[in-house]
Formats: C-alpha cells, structure tokens, sequence
C-alpha cells in the first residue's frame, strides 16, 4: 500500500470563490478552519448552460472557478529520493451543477435500494444462508472440474499454452491435486439452509445462496458482492478494472452493466474504466451523488521506501472509494460489487465555497514536491529520475474523517491523475520502454496528489484525512 504523510496547511491564506451582494461572483481572502468554512452559509446556486444559451452567459460552475477545458504546464522539482518532473497536459473535468453540497456520510446501505429486495431480485423467493466452509467446498468442486476437463484435453494433446507443454502439464496436475485435496477437508460441509431474512454475522457478514450464486455482504466494510461461482475466470471479480478503456468499449455490456445498475440503486453511474479480455468485461463505474462523481481512483504518492525511510508506518482509517463494479460475459452478469457504501446521513452545507482553480494549481505545484516519493538507497546515496504525466485533473467527491467522529464528510476535492515515467532506471533501454509503455496503458487513472477543493489541504487517502 502506497503511504504519504499529512501536510497541515493551517499557515496558508486561502483563496475562495465568494458572491458579492450584487450576486456577482469574485475571489476573496478566506481563512479559519475547514468546519468553519463548511457550516458558513451556502452561495448562491450556479446556472446550468442551455442549448439556448450564448456561450459564456450562464454563471457555470467552471466559469466561476476559472477552470478552463484543458490545462498545460511543465516544471521540475526535487523530492524525496531524486528529482521529478512533471508535465501537465491535461483535461480539466468539472461537473455541470448547481450547487456542491457537503454532505455527513457513513458506511452504510443508503446508496442501495432495500436490501432484502435486492436479495430476492438477484437469487429469487428461495433464498438459503450458507456458511464459509459450504462455499469454499462448492467453489472447490468448480475448480475440480475445470482442471479435470484441461487434463482430458492436455491427455489428448491440446495444450492452452504454448512453448512448455510440459510445464502446463505439471501446473494442471498439481492444481488438481490441491483442490482433490481441498474438497476432503470441506467434503462434510453443511448444506445450505432456508434463509431467515436476516443480515449479518454478529452483524457483519452474510452469505446467501441460490446455485449457482452467491450473494455476500459485509457489513462493517460496506461491501455487498454478487458472484457467479459457475464460470468466474480472468478478470476475477474484486479486483477492480484498472486498464485502460478500450477505443471501442464493449456497449452490450456497459448496457448489461447499467441495466443490472437500476435493480440496486437510484444514483446515476457512468463507466469510469472499462477493461475486455477474451473471457469478458470488466467495468468500474462512477457512483454520482447531487450530480458530482465518486470516482474509483488508485491512489499512488510514490514509492514505499521514500515514505518508510521519513516517517515510518501509518495506517489510519484509508480512504477506499465508494464504487461499483460490474462483470459482463456475453451480456450476462455474472459479478457485481459496490464498495464502501455510503448513506447520507445529513447536509451540511448546501452549496459550500471553493477555491478558484488557479489557487488548486499553485497548490499543486508547491505540495507534490513534499507529497511525492521516489526510491532512495541510503547505502549507496543512490536517486531516482521520474516523470509524471499529468492527463486528468478532475473534480469529484470523497469521504473524510470528520474530526471526533466515526462519520466522514463528503467533499468535493481536486485529483491530479496520470501515470509515471522512470528516466534511465535500467542500463536496458528496452527494459525501461516495456515498462513505461505498460505504466502508460495501466496507470493511467492513479492520482498522485488529493486537494481539498473548499480550503487547498492535501488530502492523504491512505491516511484518511
């Protein structure tokens, strides 16, 4: 797990996008803490563009942060373990809304439609609970029967792979030996029962069951997963889609995926990362709350060792993004998972003050240098080279720990998104293209800094403030 340190900016004097008492919006000088901003009295609402509209009329959110459609820039700066640079040519994304709410937020089910409702939609009225132990024996039973059937077809001579027949025979076997294995130890295993309607293990997990799914939900995490157990294979289902999106998504399955969608909840959602293999696909969509995204970012401030090597480990209540992702094979789902599910417990603030774009991007400059890390070697002083490419800044919401409280605020905060390039990392030339061609392709959504769009902090996600 990527760890950055908190940076307090308690120093700074903010700038924040305020309506004068001629409704005309200007930046003013706004300073105290973040509560104090958050519980001021909202602005005025903004003015959606309409078609009929001239351009530039309406009072959009964009325009009254100065936030253009596209952004570039170029700088260097040393960091922690070597020198960085860093190359902006990016989109700015701002949603089209009137307000930006702050909202009290805990993990919950708010987000999803009732949740007996949604069990009896997805596995029908003959529900049945079903314990660990059940369900590691029936998956065991699929995987007996997978590698059984590649056997057969290796005995015939059909291999799946190519260049080493005779270490794909040794994998198959000893594959097949463990889960033989496996299905002795659960071959006693409880069968299903009827289920009672409740949720919940001590209040925090339940299985359901209706051959050939399995229904999960965690409840102290809020997760709730739906997986077909029948024909689950590459890409596995909780591992969130972070290619690439193909130039041609596969629209049968993004319409699969958003029509499953409508069963569970009444937040809009749009695919964020859409990734396709030959078995089926994968999307990662954005949950939208009072029109504003919840986007399924990776989270990347460097490397390990540079963090380890200043401040040692720190784990505090990460901020794991609320997100959907959904598995479609030939227009069926067969996986569904919403993480980190929020319920909106309160509004805090209507339409809360942010600061002017240009403020966001002079923060960004002077932070990602004490944000950001490289690999540093203390035994032999050696330092890193690296490049970030920034593509994406966008505009979106996340959960923050609100201080003395087991509750988050939803904010609305600045990610800089992109992927890396290590200079000369390796004496192979070929070595250091194959690897930041793949950075490019798979990275491509990791945000590298998190700004607290209302007061300018640097939000640390893993952290959780």
């Amino acid at each position: 797990m990527k760890r950055t340190m908190l940076l307090l900016l308690s120093a700074l004097l903010l700038v924040a996008c305020v309506p004068t008492p001629e409704t005309e919006f200007v930046v003013n000088k706004a300073d105290g803490k973040l509560e104090s901003i958050i519980e001021d009295m909202p602005v005025e609402q903004y003015e959606l563009q309409t078609d009929a509209q001239p351009q530039g009329e309406a009072r959009t959110l964009r325009s009254i942060l100065g936030a253009p459609e596209t952004v570039q820039d170029e700088f260097t700066t040393k960091v922690y373990g070597g020198a960085l640079d860093v190359a902006v040519d990016a989109t700015v994304d701002v949603p089209e809304v009137s307000a930006v709410p702050v909202f009290a937020a805990e993990i919950g089910w708010g987000g999803m439609h009732d949740r007996t409702a949604i069990a009896h939609a997805l596995l029908g009225d003959e529900i049945e609970s079903i314990t660990y132990n059940r369900l590691t024996y029936v998956h065991n039973q699929y995987e007996v029967a997978y590698y059984t059937q590649w056997l057969s077809e290796l005995n015939e001579g059909k291999y799946r792979t190519s260049g080493d027949p005779e270490g794909e025979r040794y994998t198959v076997e000893n594959n097949l030996a463990a889960a033989h294995e496996i299905g002795r130890r659960y071959a006693d295993a409880p069968e299903p029962v009827p289920w009672d309607g409740t949720f919940g293990n001590n209040g925090t997990h339940t299985l359901l069951w209706h051959d050939p799914y399995v229904l999960e939900f965690y409840e102290s995490d809020g997760v709730f997963q739906l997986l077909h157990y029948e024909d689950i294979s590459s890409p596995t289902p909780g591992m969130i889609a972070f290619g690439r999106a193909p130039a041609e998504p596969d629209a049968a399955a993004i319409t699969a995926a958003k029509t499953f969608l409508l069963g569970v909840t009444d937040l809009d959602a749009e695919p964020f990362a859409v990734e396709s293999t030959n078995e089926g696909t994968v999307i990662a969509l954005s949950l939208y709350r009072a029109g504003i995204p919840i986007h399924p970012l990776v989270y990347d401030n460097g490397d390990d060792m540079g963090y380890d090597a200043v401040h040692g480990d720190a784990y505090v209540r990460n901020l794991h993004p609320e997100y959907a992702q959904i598995y479609v094979v030939n227009g069926e789902v067969k996986a569904f998972q919403w993480e980190s599910t929020l319920a909106v417990t309160g509004t805090e603030n209507e339409n809360v003050t942010l600061l002017a774009f240009s403020e966001i991007m002079a923060q960004f400059k002077t932070h990602i240098r004490t944000s950001y890390y490289l690999n540093y070697d203390e035994r032999d002083g050696s330092e890193m080279h690296a490049k970030l490419h920034i593509t994406a800044i966008r505009l979106s919401y996340l959960r923050v720990n609100r201080p003395n409280s087991d509750g988050y605020y939803l904010l609305p905060v600045w990610d800089f998104c992109g992927w890396r390039e290590l200079i000369d990392w390796s004496d192979d030339p070929i070595s250091n293209q194959q690897v930041n061609e793949n950075a490019e392709a798979l990275d491509w959504n990791s945000s590298f800094i998190t700004i607290n769009a209302i007061d300018g902090s640097v939000i640390n996600r893993d952290l959780g403030y």
